[in-house]
């Protein structure tokens, strides 16, 4: 679940009163980052319009602890808060 810091920016899907999302990549193996909801979510974070991201389990955001690194480390960099539920 992802928390945004205003109303929804045009994300596909997603009402503009929505507070939360899920970026869900179906079917899409954890093994990498090249995923479409990852790429979606990272992009959001970058633009300032996702400031939390709740994550339910390390393995859903991706099978390799170095990617995890990586994507909290940028997360972080970039003024989001990553975060278990």
């Amino acid at each position: 679940m992802v928390w945004h810091r205003g109303p929804n920016q045009g994300l596909p899907g997603v009402s503009a009163r929505s507070a939360n999302t899920r970026f869900k990549d179906e079917g899409v193996s954890g093994e990498t980052l090249n995923r479409p909801a990852l790429e979606a979510l990272r992009e959001q974070i970058e633009q300032g319009f996702v400031t939390t991201v709740i994550c339910l389990d390390p393995d859903r955001l991706s099978r390799k602890l170095l990617h995890q690194l990586l994507l909290t480390e940028e997360w972080e960099r970039l003024g989001g808060l990553i975060s278990p539920l």
